[in-house]
């Protein structure tokens, strides 16, 4: 999408983020880094049958995350000014 990413360590991100108060992140931190360190523990099994199977016939489908899907969402977070544009 054209974001500059550099790769970095988990703490040094940890404390990048503890540093600047105004970070979006900030008060998920705690709740992000259980998410991220202990994922077998943390996050259920998922089963769509039921909802497929709500919506058979309805015509209402969940797509499948493409590239063109996943820049539709970026696109939207930018317009509504979650990130900042590229550049």
């Amino acid at each position: 999408m054209g974001y500059p990413f550099r790769e970095t360590d988990r703490d040094e991100w940890s404390a990048a983020v503890r540093a600047d108060r105004t970070n979006a992140l900030l008060p998920l931190l705690h709740a992000f880094e259980l998410m991220t360190s202990y994922t077998d523990a943390f996050y259920p099994q998922l089963d769509t049958a039921e909802t497929e199977a709500a919506l058979a016939g309805t015509g209402i489908d969940c797509p499948p995350l493409t590239e063109e899907l996943f820049a539709t969402h970026m696109d939207f977070f930018v317009e509504e000014g979650h990130f900042p544009p590229v550049g």
